[in-house]
């Protein structure tokens, strides 16, 4: 009985930090976007400045935009170039489940693997 509460809580915690780093990635979007606003509105004295700064109803947006596109095609060339699923990899060598199946399905297959031949000298 304690096991089975002692799982619950555990499952309960496990998903209140899933939802928490889900809700930090969110958070991380919004920090960027705010971090430059706060770079426009800090720059002065340049032409580039004066005309952002005239305009920025127009501009915010059209930035916004902008870096947006620019993240996803940083996304896409993360994926392309397969950097994201090598890091995948990476963590989940490291992490002990993932070993431990590993470690099974090597087992099995060496198991298995001497037997392979004598099913196909006999044909049927």
């Amino acid at each position: 009985m304690k096991s089975k509460n002692n799982r619950k809580i555990k499952k309960g915690v496990i998903n209140i930090k899933i939802y928490f780093d889900r809700a930090r990635m969110y958070l991380g979007y919004i920090n960027f976007f705010m971090l430059n606003v706060v770079l426009l509105n800090s720059s002065q004295g340049g032409k580039i400045a004066d005309i952002v700064n005239e305009n920025r109803v127009l501009w915010i947006p059209l930035l916004f935009i902008f870096y947006t596109v620019v993240l996803i095609f940083i996304g896409y060339l993360d994926t392309r170039l397969g950097l994201r699923q090598e890091e995948m990899r990476n963590n989940a060598m490291n992490n002990p489940v993932i070993k431990e199946i590993v470690d099974t399905v090597r087992l099995i297959k060496k198991e298995i693997t001497p037997n392979a031949p004598a099913d196909r000298k006999n044909p049927e």
